[in-house]
């Protein structure tokens, strides 16, 4: 099969994806609130809050597929 370089380096970059996943989602997300002016209401602790939810759903995301991935795993095992 031939496949693009910069596919297959981001298939098996596991650190990529998840820095595409950290960066673009709550980027996207946040151009759409910023778009719309629905952070306009809220003091700027409330907004720094905002975004740091946004940050850290991704990641948890990620961490949590990691562990049900090895829980599968020592699942099989048995």
């Amino acid at each position: 099969m031939n496949t693009n370089p910069l596919v297959r380096w981001y298939r098996r970059s596991r650190t990529l994806r998840v820095l595409s996943a950290l960066a673009l989602i709550p980027l996207g997300a946040l151009l759409v609130m910023v778009s719309i002016d629905s952070l306009g209401a809220y003091s700027r602790i409330g907004n720094l809050l905002g975004i740091a939810a946004l940050c850290m759903f991704p990641a948890w995301a990620w961490w949590w597929s990691g562990r049900r991935d090895q829980r599968r795993a020592r699942a099989g095992d048995r």
